[in-house]
């Protein structure tokens, strides 16, 4: 039951649904690749569950494996994966995930790295994160 939600205060910059999660040489996952002003975030395709057992399978499945925080990010770069450019390597400071985008890789690569380095969405989260979190009414 870990489905992908947007916390308060939280806006999606980028989104591809025409993604694979390479996570080794045989081994792929089909899913989206969602990037917030507070985190990158690889959603996983639930397959149709046709049983009962399916369906609980699929319910008790980790949707959500990759929750990266966006001050996490170490380094991104545009790489080949067999015959196809459009693939991304996405590296923090203890894992690397590798991504095939339907989207061209360029952009991805072009909009993880402002992001990076930029210090307005980084203050944003901050101030959200200390922004109270029930106002009270208006004085009269």
């Amino acid at each position: 039951m870990n489905d992908f939600v947007l916390q308060p205060s939280e806006k999606i910059l980028k989104e591809d649904r025409q993604v694979l999660w390479l996570k080794s040489w045989l081994a792929k996952r089909p899913g989206r690749l969602v990037f917030t002003t507070q985190r990158l975030v690889f959603v996983v395709d639930k397959p149709p569950g046709f049983t009962a057992s399916q369906l609980i399978a699929n319910e008790l499945a980790n949707s959500v494996p990759i929750d990266i925080p966006r001050d996490a990010l170490e380094a991104v770069e545009q790489v080949k994966h067999r015959k196809s450019d459009n693939a991304i390597l996405i590296k923090t400071e203890s894992e690397s995930f590798k991504f095939l985008v339907g989207a061209p890789a360029k952009s991805w690569e072009s909009t993880l790295r402002e992001a990076m380095h930029d210090d307005k969405v980084a203050l944003e989260h901050v101030l959200a994160r200390l922004a109270p979190k029930d106002r009270p009414p208006p004085y009269r």
